[in-house]
């Protein structure tokens, strides 16, 4: 046994040397095409590494045609100092009440430096506990007495101990200080989550519907265009697709304002919103989804949706930019 684990670690050790060898290689040819320099180095080889180990494969970041390579490219030449505060979801706020207005927000019970601050017998029945500084650390409470305060205790604590995106290549994520929001739970706590409108917009107009629903139970996605076509396209792999779930939203035309006008100066952006009654409610800016990392059959049709304009870069963000 212990032979076999000698030769397994050496086995991986060698394929581990082998993306290494041929990440520097792809580096040194890149270099001829675009504008990398030193400063990208760290960042170009962690986003290769992540791809090869998601997706087998490299991204093509001289010609991006993929939504995986579309993404790839704008983590190493749209990084902007102000990404960090438009991905914190606490700090966003104040930007989108500036821009569209406080009604389109969640009520906010409070921002806390730990679990511990947070005053539960202050709060009302049902809310939502979220971390500002990265994805998925979100509980929706819909009955605080039944709240399991030890396991999101440690669930929270360690996210917040946690530099998220790294290894990732979403640089961003680590200029961004680690807190907790309290929000309001919207909808009704004895139906299903509300569904999720994703709206992918690039140069501040949306390019296409990321429509989620069932979340609890039986996740589902499906996909529509501006006009809201069904696109019959299928971008998250672990969602049950389906093509044509719904009607098209009475409030269609202002969801997609809302979503265009939060994205305004942005090469791309995804900008989340809930429908609930008609009241159009801002969720958060996504700027590197899935960290590019999708596995999908219809990858190079949404890069084509896309098209974004890779003919201007910026330089990368130093940390005391981004966190000014």
């Amino acid at each position: 046994m212990l032979n076999f684990k000698w030769w397994l670690s050496g086995k991986k050790r060698r394929a581990q040397a082998q993306v290494e060898e041929e990440i520097v290689a792809k580096w040194e040819q890149d270099l001829d095409y675009v504008h990398l320099t030193a400063a990208h180095r760290d960042l170009y080889f962690e986003i290769h590494r992540r791809h090869k180990k998601a997706l087998g494969s490299y991204p093509s970041i001289v010609a991006p045609k993929s939504f995986n390579e579309c993404i790839a490219w704008l983590m190493l030449f749209d990084q902007r100092p102000e990404l960090p505060t438009y991905m914190d979801k606490y700090a966003v706020r104040r930007i989108v009440e500036e821009q569209i207005g406080a009604e389109h927000l969640t009520e906010l019970y409070g921002c806390y430096d730990s679990f511990e601050a947070i005053p539960f017998d202050q709060l009302p029945r049902s809310f939502v506990i979220k971390a500002t500084h990265d994805s998925g650390s979100v509980f929706l409470i819909r009955d605080k007495e039944k709240l399991q305060r030890r396991k999101i205790r440690k669930s929270i604590n360690k996210s917040l101990a946690r530099i998220y995106g790294a290894g990732k290549g979403e640089w961003a994520y680590k200029h961004i200080v680690p807190r907790i929001i309290i929000e309001e739970y919207l909808g009704d706590t004895s139906e299903p989550q509300p569904s999720d409108y994703k709206f992918h917009c690039v140069d501040g107009r949306v390019r296409w519907l990321h429509y989620i629903f069932d979340r609890g139970t039986n996740k589902k996605e499906a996909t529509y265009s501006r006009e809201f076509e069904s696109l019959d396209l299928h971008l998250a792999g672990d969602f049950a697709f389906t093509p044509n779930p719904v009607e098209r939203p009475a409030n269609w035309t202002r969801l997609v304002e809302v979503a265009e006008r939060l994205a305004r100066g942005f090469k791309y952006v995804r900008v989340d919103l809930y429908d609930i009654s008609g009241r159009v409610v801002f969720g958060e800016l996504t700027f590197f989804p899935g960290a590019g990392c999708y596995i999908t059959d219809d990858n190079v049709k949404f890069g084509s949706l896309l098209d974004i304009d890779t003919s201007t870069a910026l330089p990368p963000v130093q940390a005391d930019a981004a966190l000014a």
